[in-house]
């Protein structure tokens, strides 16, 4: 299953239980994410890979799952701000984090700017 298949589905899941869903990002704030991302990753990272998710959904938190997007409207979601909370610890610099889930981090690896896809307990 794809995150967009079940990015669909969360959707209309949280339609059933009328909850809000959250907007698309806009191109400038997808924009932002960019140069954010290879400002501080380099130009090698992967940052058109979560265009699709910003795209459909600009943040979304649902069931214990917190996935970032970009000036979302709910602050504890946005990507760069939560990436330099995580990044106030210095191991923590290697990775670019996308969202949590319980006790687990959603994020991708830049060892010696070598991509490698982790999930950090």
């Amino acid at each position: 299953m794809t995150i967009m298949n079940t990015i669909s589905k969360l959707k209309q899941v949280m339609i059933e239980f009328d909850r809000p869903i959250p907007s698309r990002a806009s191109l400038s704030e997808i924009e932002k994410f960019k140069e954010w991302a290879v400002e501080n990753f380099g130009e090698k990272v992967p940052w058109e890979k979560y265009i699709p998710f910003l795209e459909e959904v600009n943040s979304i938190e649902f069931n214990g799952i917190f996935l970032y997007g970009i000036d979302p409207d709910d602050n504890y979601l946005d990507i760069i701000e939560n990436n330099e909370i995580w990044h106030d610890v210095e191991e923590n610099k290697k990775y670019l984090f996308f969202g949590r889930w319980k006790y687990f981090l959603v994020c991708m690896g830049f060892g010696n700017r070598r991509i490698s896809r982790v999930r950090q307990a």
